[in-house]
């Protein structure tokens, strides 16, 4: 029923009591979007008094009468007016936000027509201050997770033309830009809406702190936003953090792809990479890089790539292909102290010859993952050992996880698999392996701090050790301490 057929229905005194009542709440409705709280203490004085009147006013109210529902809104803008949170400094609601906000300021919705959403947008409706109060702040615009993909309509590109265009123009010209870009589709048609946007994003590549483009084929995204970088000379001095990943492996990245648009990063400390070649480390500057993650890599040796990460810290590499393209005959010997954690996927296709030239001496953290018995995964193995043991490093933690269990071969069986590695006192080991043959006997771990060991077997008996420690084997996890010796 209307609110004019319900006034209708009511007498000359009821309905003036509901008029008064829709009134009242329209006005204290819009208090609220305004925030217009009290100033002074009179004004909260008296506003105290409109609290209590109202709530009298409730309290007499019959249940169906029709203007409760009024009185009670009323009374809720009434108090919301008194609440502390309208009268914290800018300062203080801005430090809130962000908790609320994070780093999702845009995001595209990925199905149908073209939406943005994002907790960002919610809070500019709550009322004008809060509104006022982010609009201004430049950092809850700065960071844009944006799907690139084929629409049916031009209306959706200029749409997002439009609103990426209004986040760029919030966000400032100083706040550092954090930029996620999904690329779902791509068509000749559509290319045109998709670059205007790529172009609008490059405008600010001097303010980019953090990139990831993740898409199907390089083409034709990733590459026109390098060459527009390069074109136009843009220096990229912010940017710190780069994720370059393409999903399909028959058409990655070309030779030269990169060009020198990277040439110069002097604040470049994560790069994530999909795949890079050893001709490659020249045009990328990796000099105060700290983690670097390669899903393939195509050289001949980690040598070349230590040398030119001087700070490194944490490296990961699942694919390598052995090619001495580029590469100087001489291979260079890499003392590498910064390196603390090493993580290496598909061991088993891992080429000879990668690890010589190598010392590693604060390696703290080794991850090794593989199928034994495929491809060179032992020799490859021993290859790590020796280098490990050259080097003198005291591991403290490592993680083995092995589809089906090779060292169930006789070769293996029953020798010490960490032969001759440093290992701390305090080290921690998880082990995990995918086979339901048995399990490993505890003396191939030699001395350690604890075991973690996932596996498909069977839970077992506990197995005493030499040494008297108690070695648990169940599916999921064990937990053992043995004697606190370094070495072998």
């Amino acid at each position: 029923m209307s609110c004019t057929n319900q006034i209708c229905t009511l007498s000359s005194s009821n309905a003036d009591s509901f008029l008064s009542a829709s009134k009242n709440y329209e006005e204290a409705f819009a208090r609220i979007r305004s925030n217009d709280i009290p100033k002074s203490a009179i004004e909260r004085s008296q506003l105290r008094a409109l609290v209590e009147a109202t709530r009298n006013d409730l309290g007499i109210c019959n249940a169906d009468d029709i203007s409760r529902g009024y009185l009670a809104k009323t009374l809720e803008c009434y108090e919301s007016l008194l609440a502390p949170i309208r009268t914290l400094p800018s300062e203080i609601m801005i430090s809130i936000f962000k908790l609320v906000v994070w780093d999702d300021d845009f995001v595209e919705i990925a199905t149908g027509p073209f939406r943005c959403s994002g907790p960002i947008f919610p809070l500019t409706w709550v009322n004008y201050r809060w509104r006022e109060i982010i609009i201004s702040q430049p950092s809850f615009w700065s960071s844009l997770d944006l799907f690139l993909r084929v629409y049916g309509r031009e209306a959706d590109f200029q749409l997002m033309a439009d609103v990426v265009g209004e986040c760029l123009l919030r966000s400032g010209t100083i706040a550092p830009l954090h930029l996620k870009i999904l690329v779902r589709g791509w068509d000749a048609r559509a290319s045109s809406g998709q670059l205007h946007v790529l172009n609008m994003l490059n405008e600010h590549a001097y303010r980019w702190k953090e990139i990831v483009f993740e898409c199907l084929l390089p083409e034709p995204h990733l590459a026109h936003m390098l060459n527009q970088i390069c074109s136009q000379n843009t220096s990229l001095p912010a940017l710190e953090v780069v994720n370059l990943s393409t999903t399909n492996k028959e058409k990655p990245f070309l030779l030269g792809f990169f060009g020198p648009t990277f040439i110069h990063l002097p604040r470049l400390h994560t790069l994530f990479i999909s795949l890079l070649r050893s001709t490659d480390l020249v045009l990328i500057d990796l000099q105060q890089l700290t983690t670097f993650r390669i899903n393939h890599y195509i050289g001949c040796s980690f040598a070349a790539l230590l040398e030119n990460c001087p700070l490194l810290e944490h490296l990961e590499i699942s694919e390598i292909t052995s090619s001495d393209a580029g590469v100087s005959s001489t291979i260079p010997f890499v003392h590498h102290t910064h390196l603390t954690s090493l993580h290496l996927n598909n061991l088993q296709w891992f080429p000879i010859g990668l690890w010589q030239s190598v010392h590693l001496p604060n390696l703290t953290h080794l991850e090794v993952n593989g199928y034994m018995g495929r491809g060179s995964f032992l020799n490859t193995f021993e290859e790590v050992k020796t280098m490990l043991v050259q080097s003198k490093c005291v591991l403290q933690h490592i993680h083995f996880h092995w589809h089906k269990n090779g060292l169930n071969d006789s070769e293996y069986a029953h020798s010490c698999f960490l032969q001759g590695i440093l290992i701390s006192p305090t080290s921690t080991i998880d082990y995990k392996y995918h086979d339901k043959r048995g399990s490993l006997p505890p003396q191939c771990f030699g001395n350690c701090g604890i075991y973690y060991c996932y596996t498909d077997t069977p839970n077992t008996l506990p197995t005493v050790t030499s040494s008297g420690a108690v070695y648990h084997h169940r599916r999921y996890m064990t937990l053992s301490l043995l004697p606190p010796e370094i070495g072998p």
